[in-house]
């Protein structure tokens, strides 16, 4: 039944986004919104579900390890003002590669949530964010060169 809700509170965003016909950075402000808010969900039953921890010997340490699926979220919470930029400096521009591969880096985000995460879908959800990143500076830099 979770999986249910988190699949709508993912792509039920994206799905009336696309009906309204609006341009990627608004996709990718509310996949931004739709992923804290799941996040916030996961982290919230993950906390309520825990034990108590057990006093240990050793002295605790923690380790940062980035895979590509926290790579591609940064590269989503850095891309979303930056489609906002696109949109306001080219307004006559082509966008809607750009919409197709927000919503598809959604669908890629909704399968890496809901399905732990292979490795394959995080380097989809990271090639995705590079794509866009890569139309992205496309679209601005011909705006800027006709002037």
């Amino acid at each position: 039944m979770i999986t249910i809700v988190f699949l709508c509170i993912m792509l039920g965003p994206q799905l009336i986004a696309g009906l309204r016909a609006v341009g990627p950075a608004t996709h990718l402000t509310l996949l931004l919104f739709s992923m804290s808010i799941v996040t916030a969900c996961l982290s919230a039953m993950a906390v309520h579900t825990l034990s108590t921890p057990q006093p240990s010997a050793g002295i605790p340490y923690n380790i940062a390890h980035l895979n590509p699926l926290a790579c591609a979220t940064v590269g989503l919470a850095l891309l979303t003002p930056f489609y906002w930029a696109v949109e306001h400096f080219s307004p006559n521009g082509d966008l809607r590669v750009d919409a197709i591969l927000a919503q598809t880096l959604a669908i890629a985000f909704t399968a890496a949530i809901l399905g732990q995460a292979p490795h394959l879908i995080e380097m989809a959800t990271l090639a995705l964010t590079i794509a866009l990143c890569a139309q992205a500076i496309r679209s601005l830099r011909a705006p800027l060169l006709q002037k």
